[in-house]
């Protein structure tokens, strides 16, 4: 188990105009979420666990990163409480579309944020399989990243 530390770095993108008309460089800092989450995000490929972790991180949530399904169960059973999993399909073992069913028998509540590069039938059902199942299709940005978790975690 893993816990990623996100840090900002200068992006020569990000600048903003300042009160004389000159460019002045800045960081950008993505605007957090209504409030801080604990993100079990379940994906088996090193850079989506890196990217990923990192929208998080600047979002203001701790992370924790299972490389698959059988890893994620674990860290269930060992008490970790997200208010969150994020879940790709294609992954070895279990898969998304087995390791879902057995978060949700133990987690009834848990929302699922189910992630996948490819949108097909299979992903489609594993959705509507559950309550509090959310799609959110790879590529995504922290934009949508943010509006999925808000959605998910409404009060």
């Amino acid at each position: 188990m893993v816990d990623l530390l996100w840090f900002a770095q200068k992006n020569p993108f990000d600048q903003r105009k300042v009160d004389n008309g000159s460019v002045a460089d800045s960081v950008i800092p993505p605007r957090p979420t209504p409030r801080s989450l604990e993100v079990l995000l379940v994906d088996d490929d090193e850079l989506i666990q890196s990217s990923a972790g990192g929208l998080l991180g600047g979002l203001g949530h701790k992370v924790t990163i299972a490389a698959c399904g059988e890893a994620a169960l674990k860290c269930l059973e060992d008490g970790l409480q997200p208010d969150v999993v994020i879940l790709d399909v294609n992954m070895p073992g279990l898969g998304g579309a087995g390791t879902l069913p057995l978060i949700r028998a133990s987690h009834p509540a848990l929302p699922i944020l189910v992630t996948t590069g490819r949108v097909d039938q299979v992903a489609l059902d594993l959705v509507k399989s559950a309550p509090f199942v959310s799609l959110l299709p790879k590529p995504f940005d922290i934009k949508e990243l943010r509006e999925h978790l808000n959605n998910l975690t409404k009060v």
